[in-house]
Order: structure tokens, then C-alpha cells, then sequence
């Protein structure tokens, strides 16, 4: 959801949390604004938020879909026959698909030239999916059925996304030191001509301010692998309230902690114990955790007298060299401010990824460069360089009865005891 993602932007009012991208009415944002930052968050608040945004979401595809009936000049309010059907979806998922916004596309003709889709192709795929939606095979579609079409089409866009990303992910694992959840940006250039992994152009500059390098030894460079799979830039969608992103392995490791755990927090002994029965698709369990690792779990708690809290920057820190290629570094907030591609080229003047020209000089100028890659198996304490003690916290406190209003009644309280929220 575009506005909570995390981008690298410190969680306070000033911030675009909330905001949705500014599209989220004033009113809405302002209520949600003050439960966040000043009366605290019940879980009330958090399903309505989830709700709120969830509606705006299927309103603003509703209007995508009726600008798709425009553009084939049909009357969303009218029956539109098979061969109808057919056609806006096309459109609205070709669009879709190339990051178009429906409502954007100034006529027909324009759409045919720009869309790049093999149409016999992709008309193949819509048939298809309107076959797989609860209306396969209606002599007319209202609009309605023809909304029910759309979801058989976004999952096949997440697939979509999640093919590519393991796709991307499945190759960097095949470069040296992979294990260690970092390999070498020189090995990453290399592949460019050597294997001829194209996707892999990206100006080093502009992975830089994406917050997917490790740059703590100052003679190697290297691409934290679950950084840079899961980026803002993979995800894909021309809406405004959301973008279709890969699936976060480390968000199912971390629900299944929490539901182990039962708690916020926990003494490190415990979430040790827990972590080293918890296995994920590159890590074995039960193993036992590096003694390094261990003490960087000790040292959270003594900085939260005696605890370690699981929702907090320094916990996801420690999940990331215990997952290293599940869980993403978590880079201080204003460490990095990711910028799209065209953000980018305003703000630096130079292209997001090399030319084929200067893909060639840079592969000819790493190839005599060779450093070791890293072995955490055998040294964890290198591979734990860029650990950080700056701490950033999802707090949960207790609201004074005179600060939760209405909160109190609808959790059906009694007014005895205060509530359980969520601040910053």
C-alpha cells in the first residue's frame, strides 16, 4: 500500500504515513493521523484503517475499469455483450500490466501503438480468465460481472511478480558467497556479459540510494540479496493507493514468531530457542545459532532492560543475519530514500541503469578486481560489520483512560483498565 510501505523514512507526522500517496480525503487522514501520533491505536482503529484503505483500493479500480469502458466508447451502465467483455478487459489489464493508468490514455489508437503486449496472445490469456470467473460464459456482462473478472487477472499478476522475483533471486544465489545474504557487486556486473543477465544494469549510484549495498568494507562492495529482490522498484502497478509487490519471506518467518512467542517481547534466551527451531526455504532447523549472533541478541535486550521487543528495528536487524536471505538489512530511517528510476535521472542527471557501452567498460574494469567473498559459517563476526545499534520502535503502552474516548466503549471496556495501543 503505497504511503505504508516502508521506504526509509522515519514513521512521524510529518511523514507520508497515512497519507496514502495525498489521496487518502483530508478528514479520513487526519482521523487516522491522531490515532497514530497522539491518542494511540487500538486494534479498532487498525481494522478500520485496513478497511478504509481496502475500499478506496476497489473504488479507484472501479474507475479504472469504467475509464477502459470509455476508451471503447461503451456505457458502463449497459450490457455489453462477450466479445465486449473481452475487449475492456484487455484493456484494463494491458494497462495494468504496463504501469499505464486507464483513465490517462488519451484514445484507442494511442493505446495500440504504446502497448507492446503480443495482443493474440494476451487475448488468449483474458478469455481465459473470464472462463475461470463465476460468469464464464454469459451472452451479456453487466459491470459488476465484469469487475468479477479482475481478480482471476491480479493473480496472475502477483504470480507474475513472484516468478520474477525468485527468477532474480534463484541467479544471485548462484554467485560466489551468496549464503551470506551479500554477494560482490563486481560478480553481480560481471554476469551482465559472462551470463549474460541483463537485468542486472543498475548504475551503482542508483543502487546506492535504493539501500540495497553493503559498503562497510571499503575494498568490496556488495548487493544485499533480500534488499535488493524486494525494493519498491520490483513492484509494479499504476494505481494510486497500491503497487503488486514479490511475497516478503521474512513476513512469515516473523508471524510465526509471533504467534510462538504469544508477546511483544521476550527474554533473547527464549526467542533464541525459538529461532533456532524456526526453519525457512535456505535455512535447516533445528540448528544451533552462532555464538555471535547470540551475543548481538543479549546485547538488544540489555538496551531494553533486559527484553528484547520483536517489532523494533534492532530485532529485525538480528532477524536478517539470522535469515539472510529472507529477511531485508533494515537501514536506519533517512539512511535511504529509494527513488524510481525517473526520480532518479531528474534529481542526478544520469540513467538508472548503464548503456550497453558503459556495461562493457565496467565489466573490463571489475574483472581484475578479486577480494574474498564472505563465509559467515566460519567467521560471523565479519559478516556482522554492518550491525548497528540505532534502535527505532513500534512501542506498545497503556493509554490513561481520560486519552481513548470513544476507543474505551467500542472495545466494550468497563473503564477499570486502559487499552492496549500503538504508537511511535
Amino acid at each position: 500500500v503505497r504511503g505504508l510501505a516502508s521506504t526509509g523514512t522515519a514513521w512521524g507526522e510529518n511523514t507520508s504515513l497515512l497519507v496514502v500517496e495525498g489521496r487518502m480525503p483530508r478528514r479520513i487522514r487526519d482521523y487516522f493521523q491522531d490515532c497514530a501520533f497522539h491518542r494511540g491505536m487500538v486494534q479498532q482503529d487498525l481494522a478500520a484503517l485496513a478497511a478504509t484503505i481496502e475500499l478506496f483500493i476497489l473504488n479507484e479500480a472501479k474507475e479504472q475499469l469504467r475509464s477502459a469502458y470509455k476508451m471503447l466508447g461503451l456505457d458502463p451502465d449497459d450490457r455489453i455483450s462477450w466479445n465486449s467483455t473481452l475487449d475492456v478487459v484487455t484493456v484494463y489489464t494491458t494497462c495494468y500490466n504496463a504501469g499505464i493508468n486507464v483513465s490517462e490514455v488519451p484514445s484507442e489508437q494511442w493505446w495500440r501503438q504504446t502497448i507492446t503486449e503480443d495482443f493474440a496472445a494476451w487475448r488468449s490469456k483474458v478469455t481465459s480468465w473470464i472462463k475461470a470467473s463465476p460468469f464464464p460464459d454469459l451472452e451479456s456482462y453487466s459491470f459488476s460481472q465484469v469487475q468479477a473478472v479482475l481478480p482471476m487477472f491480479m493473480e496472475y499478476h502477483r504470480r507474475l511478480i513472484d516468478k520474477l522475483s525468485r527468477r532474480t533471486k534463484d541467479r544471485l544465489l548462484t554467485l560466489e558467497g551468496s549464503s551470506s545474504g551479500r554477494v560482490r557487486l563486481t560478480d553481480l556486473y560481471r554476469s551482465y556479459e559472462e551470463k549474460g543477465w541483463h537485468e542486472f544494469d543498475e548504475r551503482k549510484e542508483f543502487l546506492q540510494q535504493l539501500g540495497v549495498l553493503d559498503e562497510s568494507d571499503a575494498e568490496q562492495t556488495r548487493v544485499i540479496i533480500p534488499n535488493y529482490v524486494l525494493n519498491p522498484r520490483n513492484c509494479i502497478g499504476p494505481w494510486g493507493y497500491y503497487a503488486t509487490c514479490s511475497v516478503n519471506p521474512c513476513e512469515f518467518l516473523m508471524r510465526q514468531l509471533e504467534d510462538t512467542l504469544g508477546s511483544p517481547e521476550a527474554a533473547p534466551s527464549v526467542i533464541a530457542r525459538e529461532v533456532a527451531a524456526l526453519p525457512s526455504a535456505t535455512v535447516k532447523a533445528p540448528r544451533t545459532l552462532p555464538s555471535a549472533l547470540v551475543r548481538k541478541l543479549e546485547e538488544v535486550a540489555e538496551h531494553h532492560q533486559g527484553s528484547v521487543p520483536i517489532h523494533g528495528r534492532l530485532f529485525f536487524q538480528w532477524m536478517h543475519f539470522a535469515y539472510p536471505l529472507e529477511c531485508p538489512y533494515p537501514l536506519p530511517s533517512e539512511s535511504a530514500k529509494p527513488m524510481t528510476e525517473v526520480q532518479f535521472e531528474a534529481e542526478t542527471g544520469l540513467e538508472a541503469s548503464y548503456s550497453e557501452d558503459e556495461m562493457r567498460k565496467v565489466t573490463r574494469e571489475v574483472s581484475i578486481q578479486s577480494t574474498p567473498h564472505l563465509k559467515c559459517d566460519e567467521n560471523a563476526e565479519e559478516c556482522l560489520a554492518t550491525w548497528t545499534s540505532e534502535e527505532e520502535l513500534v512501542q506498545h503502552r497503556t493509554l490513561p483512560l481520560a486519552s481513548r474516548n470513544a476507543a474505551a466503549s467500542a472495545l466494550g471496556d468497563n473503564g477499570e483498565e486502559s487499552s492496549p495501543v500503538l504508537t511511535k
